[in-house]
């Protein structure tokens, strides 16, 4: 930890681009812009939470404490029974395969290419890496690798080890990834530790924060959860009563109690050790910030909206400079009103660098965060907007993006927002009108 209980990092790299293919209802290949407030809606199934269900595979596949193979299929982030439920079945030929790929800052996208394998495994058909100045596509079926790849790796080697003459490529696999190595002559390819290798850079998947729309029940006591800085394997929620309840972590709690009181939800969070694996989180009833006399009772016995967003405000204020967040559905069991200030929450932690992609039905947060940029707080060139929209004969997935003007505005987009919002309107205006010719 930091001073002031901020976690600290590394040097990340802001994901800039993902890119998905072949994935359940996204045949084509699809790249997402990422900002630093990233936008997805459109409506149920139209394939906003299957664009980012590729990382969250390899998120659990890295963060796994052995060797899972090319994907973990079922964890605590998504749960597949089998990679034909993650191929795109629509269209024809039907999908084989599927990509997944990121952008790290101005480096070009890197991606992997998973496959079904023998005996209804999953395998890793091929990885695009960046080395030198160059993109390079590396398989188990494509060895050696072109010749521009073996010169450069070479020239790299020289400054490490040395004579490279002493040393033969080989493709390792390394969980979700395949590596290019250089192992010593006549060595196995299992003893290739210790020797000099080349891996592509996945640490900002590792530091990826992922908040699911459903965020577990209110409890009386949460267990105990150990966490290294910024990095909260599995789902983040897990960790807020370990991070609430840390003593290094003074300064956090203020923010995290600020962002509550924002919302109007409560004006104080606390938690506190039990024993060694039991802790139990406290919600002042009173929304006056009373220190003197506050009426703190078990989260448990606080509307359900306590608990399904204190995960999401302390995700905002524990993230750093660079660090990917996602949140599906911020705005689950809100009032309008906190809708509306969540986005002010959303906008302070992109000021800060963090990167924050939600997933939202809440016309309410758009037209706040929309309004925060007409204000000047949000720079509007750092908020895209993408509208999942899936095909009615095809159930095939296509998204069109927008960024918002220094105003907030959005032209048609998206598609049925304010349309519903007006239709509705005008619905019960005609059952009024009706009810009075009646009478």
């Amino acid at each position: 930890m930091a001073k002031n209980g901020k976690p600290t990092t590394g040097q990340l790299k802001p994901i800039t681009k993902i890119m998905v293919e072949g994935f359940k209802a996204i045949r084509k290949r699809t790249i997402l812009d990422i900002r630093p407030i990233t936008v997805l809606c459109g409506a149920n199934s139209s394939g906003k939470s299957s664009f980012l269900q590729p990382l969250l595979l390899m998120k659990q596949t890295l963060e796994h404490p052995y060797d899972p193979g090319p994907l973990l299929a079922s964890g605590e982030n998504v749960k597949f029974n089998h990679i034909r439920e993650m191929l795109c079945r629509d269209g024809k030929p039907k999908a084989k395969s599927f990509s997944v790929g990121i952008a790290n800052g101005d480096r070009p996208i890197e991606e992997v290419t998973y496959a079904e394998g023998p005996d209804n495994s999953i395998k890793i058909e091929s990885s695009v890496m960046y080395f030198g100045d160059m993109l390079h596509e590396i398989s188990f079926e494509k060895v050696p690798i072109i010749s521009v790849f073996i010169s450069s790796f070479n020239d790299f080697t020289k400054h490490v080890i040395g004579d490279t003459n002493q040393y033969d490529p080989c493709i390792i696999r390394n969980k979700c990834f395949l590596e290019y190595h250089m192992i010593k002559k006549n060595r196995s390819p299992f003893e290739i530790i210790g020797d000099v290798w080349i891996k592509r850079d996945n640490i900002d998947i590792i530091n990826f924060v992922h908040l699911p729309g459903f965020r577990g029940n209110p409890e009386r006591t949460y267990p105990s959860s150990a966490y290294s800085g910024n990095r909260f394997p599995g789902r983040f929620e897990t960790y807020v009563p370990s991070i609430l309840a840390d003593p290094a972590n003074e300064t956090l709690r203020r923010q995290i109690n600020a962002g509550m009181a924002t919302l109007g939800l409560t004006t104080a969070v606390t938690a506190k050790r039990l024993n060694s694996n039991q802790i139990e989180v406290q919600v002042n009833r009173r929304l006056e910030s009373s220190k003197s006399n506050p009426d703190m009772v078990s989260i448990a016995d606080v509307g359900f909206g306590v608990s399904q967003t204190l995960p999401v405000v302390a995700a905002l204020a524990v993230a750093v400079e660079n660090q990917f967040v996602y949140i599906e559905q911020p705005e689950i069991h809100l009032h309008p009103n906190a809708q509306r200030a969540m986005a002010t929450l959303i906008v302070e932690a992109a000021n800060r660098g963090v990167r924050v992609v939600i997933e939202t039905h809440s016309s309410i947060l758009l037209r706040a965060l929309q309004t925060l940029i007409a204000k000047g707080e949000m720079p509007h060139e750092e908020v895209i907007l993408h509208w999942f929209q899936r095909n009615a004969k095809t159930g095939l997935t296509s998204v069109e993006s927008v960024t918002p003007d220094e105003c907030g505005r959005t032209g048609d987009w998206p598609v049925d927002f304010d349309d519903v919002i007006l239709q509705g309107d005008a619905d019960y205006l005609d059952a009024v009108e009706a009810r009075r010719v009646k009478s």
